[in-house]
């Protein structure tokens, strides 16, 4: 049955687009159930509220992270964005600073902190 979840996931879902399809295959788990598994699973990528299974990408990340950071504040240093990147990711300031304009969500009016495009 594993291989059903995973064979789902090949297309982003949200948990209850997963869950019903699941349910339409014959496994009978309930949303926690299921959630409790994506979860766990550490092949298991939740970007927004969708699940899929692969690999992301360092810029993924990165941009992930600064999403995170800059919240709903004006700006913020690139070297909070530093602090909070994964240890398992390999990231520069110089690296953030280049995915975050290529993004073109973010602006850098000096080189040593982000923007929100508006």
């Amino acid at each position: 049955m594993v291989n059903e979840i995973y064979d789902q996931l090949k297309c982003p879902k949200t948990l209850e687009e997963l869950h019903q399809r699941l349910g339409e295959l014959g496994l009978k788990w309930n949303k926690a159930q299921v959630e409790l598994f994506l979860s766990m699973d550490k092949s298991i990528l939740k970007i927004g509220n969708t699940f899929s299974v692969g690999e992301i990408s360092t810029k993924d990340t990165i941009l992930e992270i600064i999403e995170k950071t800059i919240g709903e504040k004006p700006m913020i240093p690139i070297k909070k964005v530093l602090e909070n990147i994964p240890i398992d990711t390999v990231a520069s300031a110089e690296k953030i600073l280049k995915v975050a304009l290529n993004s073109g969500k973010y602006i850098s009016p000096n080189g040593a902190v982000l923007k929100k495009v508006n």
